[in-house]
């Protein structure tokens, strides 16, 4: 005999990653009943994990554990959203951060982002706030403050010449860093480097 456990927070995940936002999930009620497809995918992975030293042996135990999530997600879970706001799915996040990292020197316009995924500035607002926590004024701002940290630590401009523009990319869409920033990059990166300079 073999059980077989699969933790809930990775069906959940799966979900989440289908169809983004946030899930509900319930078992179904359904009575026992045999199920050979679950029968043989548990022998499949009994096979995998029996032979460690198997060429892919772990990848394959993966491979058949993700197979098995499926097949319970499919056939023994409802799935119900719990909010209305979606998420972005992967590759409209990957497609939002490319078209940000190229331009963390640049005004960046929401319209503009709105614009790449082909939603309206409103929902495209509420959609990248469910997504990543923040606004995303508040999510550039964060990036760009990020990206001069990662400036001050790998390079020898100052806080004052990354602030004033030398590193192109602390812009905020106002101007510049202001100088409450520079005493947070100070602060964040050991102040005593931004001071020698």
């Amino acid at each position: 005999m073999l059980n077989i456990a699969v933790h809930p927070a990775y069906l959940d995940e799966a979900v989440r990653e289908s169809m983004g936002g946030l899930v509900r999930l319930r078992p179904r009620a359904t009575p026992y009943a045999p199920d050979p497809s679950l029968v043989q995918l548990g022998c499949d992975l009994h096979r995998e994990v029996a032979t460690p030293d198997l060429l892919g042996a772990q990848r394959g135990a993966r491979a058949v554990g993700e197979r098995i999530a499926l097949h319970l997600l499919r056939n023994y879970v409802d799935v119900e959203r719990t909010g209305h706001d979606r998420t972005f799915s992967p590759e409209e996040r990957r497609a939002l951060l490319d078209y940000v990292e190229t331009r963390l020197d640049q005004p960046v316009r929401v319209e503009h982002l709105a614009a790449l995924v082909r939603l309206g500035e409103h929902h495209f607002s509420r959609t990248f706030r469910a997504t990543f926590g923040l606004a995303p004024h508040a999510w550039l701002r964060d990036r760009r403050l990020e990206r001069a940290r990662e400036l001050l630590v790998t390079t020898d401009g100052s806080i004052s010449s990354i602030r004033s523009g030398g590193a192109a990319v602390a812009r905020l869409p106002g101007g510049y860093l202001p100088a409450s920033f520079a005493a947070s990059l100070a602060s964040s990166t050991g102040g005593a480097r931004g001071n020698a300079r």
